[in-house]
């Protein structure tokens, strides 16, 4: 494999690497709501602005 190629799986290694992910997440949700309900509703904010007009479908995943 090329150098570059595992410079970038190295980079994706220690972005997906769990104890920095969740710490990180659990500083975003301040221990508010749950983590997956934290990540839900981020899929569904970016879901809305790539949808145009499909706000309330959207709202409706939330419920």
């Amino acid at each position: 494999m090329n150098e570059g190629f595992e410079m970038l799986r190295g980079e994706r290694r220690s972005f997906f690497c769990p104890n920095k992910l969740w710490a990180e997440l659990k500083k975003q949700t301040n221990d508010c709501i749950s983590i997956s309900q934290y990540i839900k509703m981020a899929v569904i904010e970016k879901m809305k602005k790539d949808n145009k007009g499909m706000d309330d479908y959207f709202d409706e995943l939330l419920k």
